[in-house]
């Protein structure tokens, strides 16, 4: 598979040789599976699979290097970070999320989407983000990258904006 496409808030993506390109990252080996597409980040989840025992949701059909649950307080705030080489996505289990985002470096204000319970955003490397919690919140993150805290903190850059 080759060639170059355009994915909705991610700009042209680039298959060479089995492997997934945006941006300039490398998003790891092409998958034979269909993978949501996104829309300025945030996911669309495909339907779910629905028989009489009650449904599946297959949130990622690719490779991940983890998955964490994160439980966030009502009135705290989280991230304010990019990363240089991880990419995630962030499902909202219960709650609701405000997710600021901009280009890492930019002098662009951020802009923010609300997450409810039920919505997943992907958040490539390169990318500015900050979350605030006014309920508290439960989420799922599935990443590129093994994480320690330690890699985890090695992998990202902080962002005074945010504060």
């Amino acid at each position: 598979m080759s060639g170059t496409h355009t994915l909705y808030g991610l700009g042209n993506l680039a298959y060479q040789q089995n492997m997934l390109a945006v941006g300039g990252f490398s998003l790891g080996p092409v998958v034979t599976t269909p993978q949501p597409p996104v829309h300025g980040w945030l996911a669309d989840l495909p339907k779910p699979f629905v028989s009489e025992a009650g449904e599946i949701q297959n949130l990622v059909e690719r490779p991940v290097g983890g998955v964490s649950r994160i439980k966030c307080k009502a009135g705290s705030r989280r991230s304010k970070h990019w990363h240089k080489t991880d990419w995630h996505y962030l499902y909202v289990l219960s709650g609701e999320m405000k997710y600021w985002e901009r280009p890492a470096g930019s002098s662009r204000a951020p802009t923010y989407t609300l997450l409810r319970e039920g919505d997943m955003m992907f958040t490539p490397p390169n990318v500015e983000h900050f979350t605030e919690f006014d309920v508290e919140t439960l989420l799922i993150s599935m990443h590129s990258l093994s994480r320690t805290h330690e890699s985890h903190e090695a992998d990202l850059v902080r962002v005074p904006w945010f504060e």
